[in-house]
C-alpha cells in the first residue's frame, strides 16, 4: 500500500475505527511504519482518545443538573427525548460514546502497541556497515521487529541528502529511501525484519542525480 492509496481509502480513519479487513490492516501497518504522515494521523488519533477520556471523566464528576418543574399537562416521558430539538444532539452524543468506547477497548490499545513497537529505540538492534565486507553475517534476533544499519560515507563531499537503495545479491532492487545528512552522525537505515530473509544484500548510496557514492555488501542471518 502506498500513501496515495492510503489516502484514497481513508485508511487512517478506518484503521482507528476497526473498519479495515485483516489484509488491509496488515498492509496499512507496513505502510505507516515508514510514512510519517500516516504515523502522525495515528498519533493524533491517540491524542483524541486521551482528550475524550478526560472530557468524559470531567463530565462524570459534575453533579447532575436539576430538572425544571414539569406540569402534568406536559406529559413528560421517555419520548420527549425524540423531539427534533434534542434528537440530533442525543444521537451525536451516543455516537461519540460508542466510538470512544470502541477506541478505549479495542482500537487504541492495538494502535498504541503497534506505534510503541515501531518507535521504541531500545528494542531495535543496531549494526555497523563497512565498505569491506565482514566475515561474520549480521545476526538479527528472532524477536526483533526491525533493525538498524549504520554507516559513514567514505568521502569528504557533504550533501544535504542522499538516496539509499537496497538490492538482493542478484541486483534486484528491494527498497529505495532518502538519507538525510546530519553533521557528525552516521547514516541510519531502519528496516523491517519481515521484509528480509537470511542471505546476501547490497546497500548502495547515490546522490540525487544518481551518482553512486558507496557500496556496502552484507549478509543477514535471522536467528
Amino acid at each position: 500500500m502506498d500513501h496515495q492509496e492510503a489516502l484514497r481509502m481513508q485508511a487512517s480513519e478506518r484503521y482507528m475505527l476497526g473498519g479495515l479487513s485483516s489484509s488491509e490492516q496488515e498492509e496499512f501497518e507496513e505502510h505507516f511504519f515508514t510514512c510519517t504522515e500516516c504515523a502522525e494521523d495515528l498519533r493524533l488519533g491517540a491524542v483524541f482518545k486521551a482528550n475524550a477520556r478526560a472530557v468524559f471523566r470531567e463530565q462524570s464528576r459534575r453533579p447532575p443538573a436539576t430538572s425544571p418543574a414539569v406540569s402534568p399537562q406536559q406529559g413528560l416521558g421517555w419520548w420527549t427525548w425524540l423531539r427534533p430539538a434534542l434528537a440530533a444532539p442525543l444521537a451525536a452524543a451516543i455516537t461519540l460514546l460508542c466510538v470512544v468506547a470502541y477506541q478505549n477497548s479495542v482500537t487504541i490499545p492495538r494502535l498504541e502497541n503497534t506505534l510503541a513497537e515501531a518507535t521504541a529505540p531500545q528494542s531495535v538492534p543496531s549494526f555497523a556497515l563497512k565498505i569491506a565486507r565482514g566475515d561474520e553475517p549480521i545476526a538479527v534476533p528472532k524477536d526483533a521487529h526491525s533493525f538498524l544499519l549504520n554507516f559513514y560515507l567514505p568521502q569528504d563531499v557533504v550533501l544535504p541528502q542522499y538516496v539509499g537503495e537496497i538490492q538482493a545479491a542478484s541486483g534486484a532492487k528491494l527498497q529505495s529511501f532518502a538519507l538525510p545528512h546530519v553533521a557528525g552522525q552516521p547514516f541510519a537505515v531502519l528496516l523491517r525484519r519481515s521484509d528480509f530473509s537470511s542471505g546476501a544484500y547490497v546497500l548502495k548510496v547515490y546522490t540525487a542525480q544518481r551518482t553512486e557514492i558507496a557500496t556496502y555488501r552484507f549478509d543477514l542471518k535471522f536467528e
